[in-house]
């Protein structure tokens, strides 16, 4: 059964330039400008920033959890063939995450 740490269970480039919690708490103007620089990258079509977007609205890290915000990002990714991209959109359908559960559809993503 997928859960939603599977999702996490890929890495990409991006994850290293995301904000970590190693035992210590960020600050929320550290989160804001991660936001906002990772926004504008994945807005220029930045493939790794359009997952590390994607990722922060389905973690709900520096912004409101909106599972079809995130969708939108990765299908971005997945539309110039980024292969995180589409295995997040089959993680979001297996795990009905902003769409209806859809196994057949998570399966063609994967």
């Amino acid at each position: 059964m997928l859960t939603d740490t599977d999702v996490d269970s890929g890495t990409s480039p991006s994850d290293d330039n995301r904000p970590q919690l190693h035992g210590a708490q960020i600050s929320t103007t550290a989160i804001y400008q991660d936001f906002a620089q990772t926004s504008a990258r994945a807005a220029l079509g930045d493939k790794d920033a359009q997952i590390a977007l994607g990722d922060m609205y389905r973690e709900a890290k520096g912004v409101q959890q909106d599972y079809q915000a995130a969708m939108g990002w990765y299908r971005r990714a997945a539309d110039q063939g980024d292969a995180i991209g589409l295995r997040r959109i089959g993680y979001l359908y297996a795990l009905g995450l902003g769409v209806a559960q859809d196994h057949q559809k998570a399966m063609e993503w994967f």
